[in-house]
């Protein structure tokens, strides 16, 4: 009994689990990025200021770990089932794995340096009296008031 690989099979369960992190990392990041921002003379309420905090935190303890992780899983178990199904055909996956590594690095290298710009301008601009503000958030200061 020989065992035929499909060339199209894929696991629905995987791709929609997949989908379901890809989907709570972006509305994490459209939260951490480009929430609303109040002008400087404007403050909250306590109270209210305090639920947002709660809510804030409470989403990004529901979602953002769960979201990374199950997204680095999957991604973990895709190359397992691109060498797996390698095997199979009985061709040599490293060479692919070593070039996804390769551009997995530079994605990264790329962010990273972006990340170390954003920070010198907020230096630059909070040395030339700059302030910024966001609703909340302190993780990402993109708007600045001179």
């Amino acid at each position: 009994m020989t065992q035929t690989l499909k060339t199209t099979e894929r696991l629905g369960v995987v791709d929609a689990l997949r989908g379901f992190a890809l989907l709570a990392i972006v509305l994490l990041h459209n939260l951490e990025h480009y929430n609303l921002f109040l002008p400087l003379d404007y403050t909250l309420p306590a109270w209210l200021q305090t639920i947002d905090k709660y809510a804030w935190d409470t989403m990004f303890f529901l979602f953002a770990g769960k979201a990374y992780a199950t997204f680095s899983l999957l991604f973990g178990f895709s190359f397992y089932i691109q060498f797996h199904n390698a095997e199979k055909r009985g061709t040599d996956f490293r060479g692919r794995f070593a070039w996804r590594m390769c551009l997995l690095f530079l994605f990264a290298q790329k962010y990273y340096i972006q990340g170390i710009a954003r920070t010198k301008l907020i230096v630059q601009k909070r040395s030339q009296g700059a302030e910024f503000h966001t609703k909340g958030n302190t993780s990402c200061p993109d708007h600045f008031e001179a």
